[in-house]
């Protein structure tokens, strides 16, 4: 998103809505598509930090918190809101969830245009 924010205050280009639940401070005028008619509509960007099958318990423990520590952190939070990111925190047996989640639903509308899953 931030490289188009600057074409979209500029009128370069037309921003018609941003693709998730809530609006971005970013674009505070720019809609979502439930605003506008289109309900449960999200395809939210979102990055994870994922490590090799079997990592010990403790590396996934340290990391976690290392993450943690780095989201809770007030420069860390500006500098990723300047870039339309909102840091998310949990456990990471919620994070291995989430993709999982993501994966069936973005299955779910690839099945729905009739594409086919190889």
């Amino acid at each position: 998103m931030p490289a188009l924010v600057s074409h979209i205050k500029a009128g370069n280009l037309k921003a018609l809505a941003v693709l998730q639940p809530q609006r971005t401070p970013l674009l505070p005028d720019v809609p979502t598509p439930g605003e506008q008619g289109i309900r449960g509509f999200d395809a939210t960007a979102w990055m994870g930090l994922f490590g090799p099958a079997n990592l010990p318990a403790a590396v996934t423990a340290r990391l976690n918190k290392s993450m943690a520590d780095a989201a809770a952190d007030a420069e860390v939070r500006a500098q990723l809101a300047q870039q339309g990111f909102t840091p998310v925190g949990g456990s990471p047996t919620e994070f291995r969830q989430f993709p999982e989640k993501d994966i069936a639903k973005w299955a779910e509308v690839v099945k729905a245009t009739g594409a086919t899953i190889d």
